[in-house]
């Protein structure tokens, strides 16, 4: 068995990204910030996670743990900070997102949309029957109950002037 010691300078160096990270790839863009468009449509793939099930928020901050990102999501405040960097929130600021950070977004929602892959391909599914029908898609329970959450979801959460 052998050991590895760790020098002085190693552990006062930056601080570890965690390992999960390098499945997406890094992008040699100047800034290392992620464009205002992909922050949105970050956000509203977990909007529309959220909208999916009960309790989907903490489920999303239990992954991030499980993950080891919680380096990057510390907790649900940091959670909900990342996400306020859509320009659609009530509550924007004007920080952009590292590509760490878009990154471990990123693999929360697809980690998250794993086990909801059924349900998510039903929705698909019913939206698809209902529009080669030529019906309303509030003519299907499903998704007019999963429509309805989202609906309420972005308006309590998105400025309707932006």
């Amino acid at each position: 068995m052998t050991s590895t010691s760790l020098t002085p300078e190693s552990t006062t160096s930056a601080p570890e990204k965690p390992v999960i990270l390098s499945v997406l790839p890094d992008f040699p863009i100047a800034s290392q910030q992620c464009a205002l468009h992909l922050q949105q449509h970050i956000d509203l793939m977990l909007l529309a996670l959220e909208s999916l099930e009960v309790g989907a928020g903490e489920a999303l901050l239990a992954l991030c743990k499980e993950l080891g990102l919680d380096k990057i999501v510390r907790n649900r405040i940091i959670f909900w900070r990342l996400r306020c960097t859509n320009p659609w929130r009530i509550s924007y600021t004007l920080d952009r997102l590292t590509l760490d950070q878009a990154k471990a977004l990123v693999i929360i929602a697809s980690y998250r949309a794993k086990p909801l892959a059924i349900s998510i391909r039903q929705l698909l599914l019913a939206r698809q029957q209902m529009e080669s029908k030529g019906l309303p898609v509030d003519n299907n329970f499903l998704l007019s109950e999963y429509l309805e959450r989202f609906r309420s979801n972005f308006r309590s959460r998105m400025n309707p002037r932006r």
